[in-house]
């Protein structure tokens, strides 16, 4: 699910009392949940811009945008 060793590890430690650990298994899963969907944007974002950057390179013969940004 992505959790990191150390979030893993407060899990496993809350496996001890689940029913007093639940809120705070929840708000690790929820900011777990938050974290991937912020990189979805992201990675969207650079699909949308990859996808558009391949376009221009592809329709140009004298110009690759992909090429120039390496430039800058």
């Amino acid at each position: 699910m992505g959790f990191s060793l150390a979030e893993i590890s407060a899990l496993l430690n809350f496996r001890e009392n689940p029913q007093a650990a639940r809120p705070q298994v929840r708000s690790l899963a929820f900011q777990k949940l938050t974290d991937i969907e912020l990189h979805l944007e992201e990675l969207g974002r650079l699909r949308d811009e990859l996808r558009l950057l391949t376009n221009l390179c592809g329709a140009s013969p004298d110009r690759c945008p992909i090429l120039e940004s390496l430039d800058k």
